[in-house]
Protein backbone atom coordinates (compact mmCIF):
# COMPACT_ATOMS: atom_id res chain seq x y z
CA UNK A 1 0.00 0.00 0.00
CA UNK A 2 2.79 2.41 1.24
CA UNK A 3 4.20 2.33 -2.52
CA UNK A 4 1.28 1.78 -4.67
CA UNK A 5 0.64 5.54 -2.81
CA UNK A 6 4.46 6.92 -3.03
CA UNK A 7 3.65 5.89 -7.20
CA UNK A 8 0.72 7.96 -7.47
CA UNK A 9 1.96 10.88 -5.65
CA UNK A 10 5.41 10.53 -7.61
CA UNK A 11 4.24 10.05 -10.89
CA UNK A 12 0.27 9.51 -11.62
CA UNK A 13 -0.45 13.58 -11.19
CA UNK A 14 -4.02 12.29 -9.68
CA UNK A 15 -5.88 14.80 -8.23
CA UNK A 16 -8.10 12.64 -6.62
CA UNK A 17 -6.84 8.95 -4.63
CA UNK A 18 -9.69 6.25 -3.59
CA UNK A 19 -9.23 3.46 -1.39
CA UNK A 20 -11.58 0.91 -0.52
CA UNK A 21 -10.94 -1.57 1.62
CA UNK A 22 -13.70 -5.07 2.32
CA UNK A 23 -14.08 -8.12 3.67
CA UNK A 24 -15.19 -11.25 1.67
CA UNK A 25 -15.51 -14.54 2.76
CA UNK A 26 -13.09 -14.00 5.77
CA UNK A 27 -10.85 -12.60 2.81
CA UNK A 28 -9.28 -8.88 3.24
CA UNK A 29 -9.15 -6.99 0.24
CA UNK A 30 -7.49 -3.17 -0.78
CA UNK A 31 -8.31 -1.36 -3.31
CA UNK A 32 -6.23 1.38 -4.43
CA UNK A 33 -7.10 3.68 -7.98
CA UNK A 34 -6.47 6.90 -8.88
CA UNK A 35 -7.57 9.52 -11.54
CA UNK A 36 -4.20 10.34 -12.46
CA UNK A 37 -2.21 9.97 -15.83
CA UNK A 38 -1.29 6.14 -16.98
CA UNK A 39 1.64 4.16 -18.33
CA UNK A 40 2.15 1.88 -20.74
CA UNK A 41 3.06 -1.85 -20.02
CA UNK A 42 6.80 -1.57 -21.44
CA UNK A 43 8.27 -3.91 -19.54
CA UNK A 44 6.03 -6.84 -20.23
CA UNK A 45 4.59 -7.12 -16.71
CA UNK A 46 1.19 -7.87 -15.83
CA UNK A 47 -1.80 -5.08 -14.99
CA UNK A 48 -0.96 -3.97 -11.27
CA UNK A 49 -4.63 -5.67 -10.28
CA UNK A 50 -2.99 -8.82 -11.24
CA UNK A 51 -0.26 -9.32 -9.65
CA UNK A 52 -1.85 -9.68 -5.62
CA UNK A 53 -4.36 -12.36 -7.75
Amino acid sequence: MKEALHNILKYSEAKNVFIKFSIDNNRFNLEISDDGKGFGNEYGRPPFREWTT
